[in-house]
């Protein structure tokens, strides 16, 4: 969610991103906070410090490592 549309995320300020969580944590907190570390440890790490390879490339392969295609 807050990976920059360049790098084919949605680009959301941290308020859309907050406003997400929360609506998310309505309906289930383990998943709002699940969402919440992914984005910060996992997406946020590779945009701070990744290369720009990384950053062009494997940010649009990310929806897929979770897929049941990639199985």
């Amino acid at each position: 969610m807050t990976i920059p549309k360049e790098f084919g995320g949605l680009g959301l300020g941290i308020t859309s991103y907050n406003r997400v969580l929360e609506r998310i944590g309505r309906y289930c907190g383990s998943t709002a906070v699940l969402v919440s570390a992914h984005q910060s440890i996992g997406c946020k790490a590779v945009m701070l410090f990744g290369t720009n390879d990384q950053k062009n490339n494997g940010c649009r392969t990310w929806p897929r490592i979770g897929s049941a295609r990639s199985a």
